[in-house]
C-alpha cells in the first residue's frame, strides 16, 4: 500500500512539475520512474499525455519519457497507433520511437526496419551504418510471426550484406520469424561453404518454418557436412519438418526472451576439446613465431612499428603490433587486445600505417601463394581474412571463412594444411578453402 501511495504521489508530482513549465525535466523524471519500478494503472495513459504536450515545445527532450515503454515492454503494445502517430508529428523523436516500438513488440516497428534496411543497402555501399543489430534482430523474433513485413529486408541482408554478424542475425531471425518465403535464401546460406556458423543458423531457421521444400537440402546437410554440429542441426529440422516438436516454444516473458535467442549463440559446445598440444617439442617446431626463413611470420620485438589512432577504444598511447609479417614494400602487423579488440594493420617502409581490419589478430599466415589473417570477431566466434593488394595495388583484407569458435592456436602441417584449434573444436582448412574436422594428433 506504501509503495502505491508513494508512487502515486511521484506522478502527482509530475504533472505539478509540467504545469510550471519544466518538462525536460519532468520527462526525465517520468522515464525513470517507470524504469525503477511497475508503473500504476494510469501510467501509460499518463506518459502518453506527457509525450503530447512535449511535442508542443522545442525545448523537450523526448526521449526519458520514451524510455518508460521500455519498462511497460509489451504491455504497451496496445497503444503502439497511438505512439506511431505521435512520432509522425514529430520526425525528430522517430528513430527513438523505432526502438521503443521494438521493445514493446509492435508489428509496426517491422515495417519500418524493413523500410530504413532497404534504404541504407542501396545507398551505403560500405553498409557500415547498415540499421540492424543484435537489438533489432532479438526484438524482431520475439515478434514473431507478425514481423513479417520486415522479411523482405532480412533476405537481402542475409544475401548482400557485407558484415558477417549481420547475416547470421538474419537468418536466426528469418527463422523465428517462420515464413516460407525465406526459404530459398535459408537453403542459401545452408550450403554456403564460406561459412559454418551461418550453415547451422540457416539448419535452425529452416527446423523453425518446417517447409517441406527444405527436406532434400537438410537431409544432404545431416549426411555430408564436415562440421558435426551441423549435421545436428539439420537432423533436428528434418525432425520438425516431419511433425516433431523438437524446438522449445517461444517464451514471450520480455526477461526472459534473450535466452531464447541466444541458444542459437553457442555452437560447437558438445564438440570434446583437444589438448592444446598433441606434443609440445613437435608444437614448438610448428608455430608460426619461429622464423626458419624470410617468408616465416617472426616477432620483431626492436622494429618501432606503432598502431596509432584507434577510432573504438580512444587509445591515449600507440599500440606496439604483436607480431609483424614482413612483405614486399613494407609489414603486416596484428594486435590482439581481448575484449578491448585488436587490428590489423600495413606498414609501409616508412613505418606509415593503414588499418586494414579492426578486430583481434591472433595469427598471420603465409598460406599458398597468399597470405591470411585469424582473427577473433564478436561473441565466440572467428574467422578467417585473406589478405591481398587490390587492382590498386593496396592491401586490403576480405571475410574468407567463418569459424565456429575463437582461434587459441594455429599451424601448418607438412601437407600444407593449416589447423586451427579453436574453442568450438580443432578445424583443417587447405589452400582451396575446405574445411574439416581435425582429429587431436594432428
Amino acid at each position: 500500500m506504501a509503495g502505491t501511495l508513494g508512487r502515486l504521489i511521484a506522478f502527482v508530482l509530475t504533472l505539478a512539475l509540467v504545469s510550471s513549465g519544466t518538462i525536460e525535466a519532468t520527462s526525465k523524471q517520468i522515464g525513470r520512474k517507470f524504469r525503477s519500478a511497475e508503473p500504476p494503472a494510469d501510467g501509460l495513459a499518463r506518459a502518453l499525455d506527457l509525450l503530447e504536450r512535449l511535442e508542443e515545445t522545442e525545448q523537450g527532450n523526448a526521449w526519458p519519457t520514451l524510455a518508460g515503454f521500455l519498462r511497460l515492454g509489451p504491455s504497451a503494445k496496445q497503444a503502439d497507433k497511438r505512439l506511431m502517430e505521435i512520432a509522425e508529428r514529430r520526425p525528430d523523436i522517430m528513430q527513438d520511437m523505432l526502438r521503443v516500438l521494438l521493445a514493446i513488440r509492435s508489428p509496426l516497428a517491422a515495417q519500418l526496419v524493413n523500410e530504413e534496411i532497404l534504404q541504407a543497402l542501396e545507398s551505403d555501399a560500405s553498409q557500415e551504418h547498415l540499421p540492424f543489430g543484435f537489438f533489432t534482430a532479438r526484438s524482431l523474433s520475439a515478434i514473431g510471426r507478425e514481423a513479417v513485413a520486415a522479411e523482405p529486408a532480412l533476405i537481402e541482408v542475409l544475401r548482400r550484406s557485407v558484415h558477417r554478424e549481420s547475416r547470421l542475425l538474419a537468418a536466426r531471425t528469418l527463422g523465428f520469424i517462420g515464413s516460407p518465403a525465406s526459404l530459398s535464401a535459408l537453403l542459401e546460406a545452408l550450403d554456403s561453404p564460406s561459412d559454418v556458423v551461418l550453415n547451422w543458423n540457416a539448419a535452425h531457421a529452416l527446423g523453425r518454418i518446417a517447409d517441406l521444400g527444405a527436406l532434400n537440402a537438410l537431409e544432404a546437410a545431416a549426411t555430408d557436412h564436415w562440421y558435426p554440429p551441423v549435421r545436428q542441426a539439420a537432423a533436428q529440422a528434418i525432425q520438425s519438418l516431419n511433425g516433431a516438436s523438437v524446438y522449445v516454444p517461444l517464451r514471450r516473458d520480455v526477461y526472459d526472451w534473450a535466452i531464447d535467442f541466444n541458444s542459437n549463440e553457442a555452437i560447437g559446445s558438445e564438440i570434446e576439446p583437444c589438448d592444446l598440444w598433441p606434443d609440445s617439442e613437435t608444437a614448438i617446431i610448428k608455430t608460426p613465431f619461429i622464423a626458419k626463413d624470410p617468408h616465416d611470420i617472426v616477432k620483431v620485438p626492436g622494429l618501432h612499428l606503432e598502431i596509432r589512432n584507434h577510432p573504438e577504444d580512444q587509445l591515449e598511447r600507440p599500440v606496439a603490433p604483436r607480431f609483424v609479417v614482413p612483405v614486399e614494400g613494407g609489414w603486416l602487423g596484428g594486435s590482439d587486445r581481448g575484449e578491448w579488440g585488436g587490428e590489423l594493420v600495413y606498414f609501409d617502409e616508412n613505418g606509415d600505417q593503414k588499418i586494414l581490419l579492426w578486430a583481434g589478430v591472433r595469427f598471420i599466415h603465409r598460406f599458398g601463394s597468399a597470405f591470411i589473417a585469424l582473427v577473433q570477431e564478436y561473441s565466440d566466434h572467428g574467422a578467417v581474412f585473406r589478405l591481398s593488394r587490390n587492382s590498386r595495388g593496396h592491401w586490403v583484407a576480405r571475410f574468407w571463412r567463418g569459424l565456429p569458435g575463437r582461434p587459441r592456436w594455429s599451424w601448418q602441417e607438412d601437407s600444407g594444411d593449416l589447423i586451427i584449434h579453436t574453442s568450438a573444436g580443432r578445424i583443417g582448412l587447405d589452400e582451396a578453402g575446405r574445411m574439416r574436422m581435425a582429429n587431436c594428433e594432428e
